[in-house]
């Protein structure tokens, strides 16, 4: 969203930095805004760019300069991050309706093939021209209207992108799935479109006689899937958390300070509590498969191992170890959760709580043996 209003803005600062007797700090205030934007969604940074390179084919010469001055820290940005350390973690191929299909199988929907399955996957699109997301001519390619052009070009342009290209990491870890973040394009491309629905809505509308069929359309377009979020939103159930482990996360949040890191089991609750409520770092090894988008799947199972080797070794020695190899100052114990080592003289309790337990404090001070719950550090 904040790459969306950025965007946006740097489309409509071009629009008035283009007009006769504009101020030239727009055009700036335009190139510094389109910069912004791949560093917040580099998917977002590459199909601005895209829009500003149509825009820029199609302006009279004279406009050409400003989009060209707009669109070029875009595109050193963009460049950046996908020749960077981003580019080597993540694999772009060309894969024809891949989307599609992983959303067939997410609705667990039946496999299609052939003319049908492409019908299927293109649907969408038909539907979206004929609720009136085509944006008219003048709209689109009017020389006075050149941020319009940048505009419909990246709205017209998710869908077919989308389904396109597979993005996703190389690689990901046992048990996890690949994700195909081209749904990324067509995402962004959804409230674009909608921006031109509700120009040729409003149009349409001005006619007292259409005003009842406009509404209705609307009804049609956004109920059903308003009623479906509702329905499953009001069914499913919310994530408690014990009151000994809200309170033993208050004394955390007391004894440590921002950034300090908790040893917790690996598998543990996600999110984990003491990143929730009391703002502390946890070692995740494992959660989401877009961690191999950042580090190579042999460090992520390096991590895992050393976190699950810390609750397993009966050698103190190595436990403080790895605790020191990872930063962690404190120890998070829940339920049934103990570790094998000889913790006198290293943890000293923070807090003790009936089930779950909580953290200890990692210290040189000699400590009470663990209690059923408890919050330690050391």
């Amino acid at each position: 969203m904040p790459a969306l209003a950025l965007a946006l803005a740097a489309l409509v600062a071009l629009h008035d930095a283009t007009r006769e007797g504009a101020p030239t700090n727009r055009l700036a205030v335009a190139a510094l805004l389109a910069g912004a934007v791949p560093f917040f969604k580099v998917f977002l940074g590459a199909q601005l760019l895209l829009g500003l390179g149509v825009a820029l084919l199609l302006a009279r010469p004279p406009r050409r300069l400003a989009l060209a001055l707009t669109a070029a820290p875009c595109a050193v940005a963009t460049t950046a991050l996908v020749l960077g350390q981003g580019g080597e973690t993540v694999r772009v191929a060309i894969a024809p309706f891949d989307l599609a299909r992983i959303t067939r199988e997410t609705l667990g929907l039946l496999p299609a093939t052939g003319w049908r399955f492409a019908a299927w996957a293109a649907s969408g699109r038909r539907l979206a021209g004929r609720a009136g997301l085509r944006p008219r001519r003048g709209d689109a390619v009017s020389p006075q209207r050149i941020s319009r052009r940048g505009l419909a070009a990246m709205a017209l342009s998710g869908w077919p992108l989308g389904l396109a290209f597979d993005v996703s990491a190389p690689e990901v870890l046992p048990g996890q799935r690949f994700v195909n973040d081209a749904a990324y394009l067509v995402e962004q491309s959804g409230p674009l479109l909608w921006l031109f629905t509700a120009l040729a809505l409003a149009r349409i509308a001005s006619n007292r006689a259409r005003r009842a069929g406009v509404v209705a359309l609307l009804v049609l377009l956004a109920l059903p899937s308003t009623v479906q979020y509702a329905v499953k939103k009001s069914r499913t159930a919310p994530g408690r958390l014990p009151g000994a482990m809200v309170r033993a996360m208050d004394a955390l949040e007391r004894v440590s300070q921002p950034g300090d890191v908790v040893m917790q089991r690996p598998g543990a609750r996600y999110p984990p509590a003491p990143v929730v409520l009391a703002g502390r770092r946890v070692p995740y090894e494992r959660f989401t498969p877009y961690l191999t988008q950042f580090v190579s799947r042999e460090a992520l199972l390096a991590r895992h191992e050393a976190v699950y080797r810390f609750f397993r070794t009966p050698d103190r020695d190595e436990a403080l170890a790895i605790a020191r190899s990872m930063g962690a100052r404190f120890l998070a114990l829940y339920g049934g959760d103990r570790v094998r080592f000889d913790t006198a003289g290293v943890l000293e309790p923070v807090t003790r709580r009936r089930a779950p337990r909580v953290p200890d404090r990692l210290s040189g001070r000699p400590a009470a043996p663990p209690p059923s719950s408890s919050t330690t550090s050391g």
